[in-house]
């Protein structure tokens, strides 16, 4: 009698591991289907709010041109930002040691494409910075910019 349920109790086991593997099985071979369909879903949002955002930004942008006055910036405000865009960025590749000379060791050309990307939008942001602070400078007291 101890036999028979020491033997039930092995194949009850028996049985309980074989399936959870084949449960494991099944749920490894969902969870690759699921992840692939939660993936497209957040691919497809994704795209959707760039979508919206791009959309937002052609429509204020048509706003925007039609309520702006043109008022023009002084042409040192342009040199003035390059400058300082070229020290910031000279700054910045010093402070964190970026190999861009070609006898440099670990030497590589995406390292330019960073220094001239970090550049170019450190030219574009202190530019549009220091036309703001020149039009807010030089605005008189009853006057306003639309």
């Amino acid at each position: 009698m101890l036999k028979k349920i020491r033997d039930m109790r092995v194949s009850v086991r028996e049985g309980l591991l074989a399936g959870a593997e084949v449960a494991g099985l099944v749920a490894s071979l969902a969870g690759t289907s699921v992840a692939i369909v939660f993936g497209k879903l957040m691919l497809a949002v994704v795209l959707g709010f760039f979508a919206a955002g791009v959309f937002l930004r052609l429509t204020g942008r048509r706003a925007r041109q039609e309520q702006k006055t043109t008022i023009s910036s002084p042409a040192w405000v342009k040199v003035v930002a390059g400058v300082l865009a070229l020290a910031f960025t000279a700054l910045l590749v010093e402070m964190t040691a970026l190999p861009v000379r070609f006898d440099q060791a670990g030497f590589s050309y995406l390292h330019w494409v960073l220094v001239c990307a970090c550049s170019a939008l450190t030219f574009h942001w202190l530019a549009k910075l220091l036309v703001r602070l020149v039009r807010w400078y030089g605005q008189t007291p009853g006057a306003s910019l639309r």
